[in-house]
């Protein structure tokens, strides 16, 4: 007496089953198939191998709670809905997410437990979070699901709900700002260490500062009354504005202007071509990587347009076909004109002496150089970070330490990619 739902993997192959009760009198209203080699199910989503091709065309994931949910809402358009299966969202189901959408919605049921359900997923992502990759949540007005507000108010509000999903940050504000009064300062600082607690869990050092800075603006909003500028700060102002009014034609100061003309920017671009270059070739002529670093590839930057283009058809192709080879990359870049690119980027490789163009290495090696490709893109990016950082503190502050520092990072910028190529 239940309504059976084939669960499947991501190339939908049937790996277990749901059962939903059709009595009230059953005790329990959900079944799973038990734990096997092919089924856990904190490792799997509902729908998952059907919502990732709308997820990656539409550039979002839809999570709600439970079959039905996933059924009505992909009735109603939004194909790229998903479900976990009966428990809480785990770590591997939000990696799952993030290979398929950056910033995944969640939608909760407007009651307690859909509350609760959102700020045990909020604890979940925390430590996980890295540049770029977050979630967002929309809760439903208390008492109904996905299923009753497209029946009582149409795809049109459910749509408007996920547009205007909160971000993690603000949820995680409102779970803990929502418990109490904080008249008190003794109140106040048991806010505040609760915050900070949660935020030093995230792994990331670059997502936890900007968390830290987020919260520590919330927390001054909050509870300070806004103060008029002091006289320091409008000191500064008014010494940025005369230097700006001194500044060459290029609109920047003298020492940077020669900055510009440097050996290292007048090579940057087609170092960077190179290397990107590189990494595209790898994965044309080994995409297996992609089934497990396509989370990856969709969070590169690349400098070159043609580039960009040929990371966009490769991440297509693995998002919009079960199974993919070598020869099936090859005839989807075809159908999008970008067969010569694609031979440009190989010419280029073999020109500087690189192997990635070998379709028969060993998957080890390939995987290995792989990883320090990956690794040095990374620090590149990083510097080109901090270079541009530096450039703006010397813009406002001037001082030849900021000069000195500018120097410095384009030294070490140049050093990472001449080991990058």
């Amino acid at each position: 007496d239940r309504i059976m739902f084939p669960i499947t993997d991501v190339k939908q192959r049937v790996i277990a089953f749901g059962g939903r009760a059709l009595s009230e009198l059953q005790k329990a209203k959900y079944l799973n198939s038990p734990e096997t080699p092919l089924f856990h199910k904190g490792h799997q989503l509902y729908n998952a191998s059907f919502a990732r091709k709308a997820a990656y065309e539409k550039k979002s994931v839809i999570v709600t709670e439970g079959y039905m949910d996933v059924i009505a809402m992909s009735g109603a358009g939004f194909e790229q809905t998903v479900a976990p299966l009966g428990t809480a969202l785990t770590s591997n189901q939000l990696q799952l997410l993030w290979r398929m959408a950056q910033e995944p919605i969640l939608c909760f049921d407007g009651d307690n437990a859909g509350q609760r359900a959102a700020f045990r997923a909020v604890e979940t992502a925390l430590p996980l979070l890295k540049p770029g990759f977050s979630l967002k949540f929309t809760f439903l007005p208390d008492g109904q699901d996905p299923d009753d507000l497209l029946k009582t108010q149409g795809a049109g509000e459910m749509r408007n709900r996920l547009e205007s999903a909160k971000p993690l940050s603000q949820v995680l504000w409102e779970k803990e700002y929502a418990v109490d009064n904080w008249q008190t300062p003794e109140r106040r600082a048991a806010l505040e260490q609760s915050l900070f607690q949660q935020i030093n869990s995230i792994a990331d050092q670059t997502v936890r500062s900007h968390y830290m800075r987020s919260i520590k603006s919330q927390l001054w909003q909050a509870f300070q009354k806004p103060q008029t500028k002091s006289s320091k700060s409008e000191f500064k102002r008014s010494q940025f504005s005369q230097k700006s009014r001194h500044l060459p034609p290029n609109g920047k100061p003298g020492p940077t202007s020669s900055l510009m003309t440097s050996p290292l920017l007048k090579n940057k671009s087609s170092k960077n071509y190179v290397h990107e270059a590189c990494l595209l070739v790898t994965l044309m002529d080994h995409p297996w990587l992609l089934e497990t670093e396509d989370e990856l590839i969709s969070s590169l930057k690349f400098t070159t347009p043609t580039a960009e283009k040929l990371r966009k058809a490769i991440l297509e192709a693995h998002f919009t076909q079960n199974s993919l080879d070598r020869q099936a990359i090859q005839s989807h870049l075809e159908k999008l004109d970008l067969s010569s690119a694609a031979q440009d980027m190989h010419r280029t490789i073999a020109q500087n002496g690189r192997t990635n163009a070998d379709p028969d290495k060993d998957p080890k090696e390939v995987r290995e150089e792989w990883h320090h490709l990956m690794m040095r893109h990374h620090k590149a990016e990083e510097l080109k970070q901090e270079l541009e950082a530096a450039e703006r503190a010397y813009m406002e502050e001037g001082n030849q330490q900021n000069f000195e520092r500018i120097k410095v990072i384009q030294q070490a910028l140049k050093l990472s990619l001449n080991e990058v190529i």
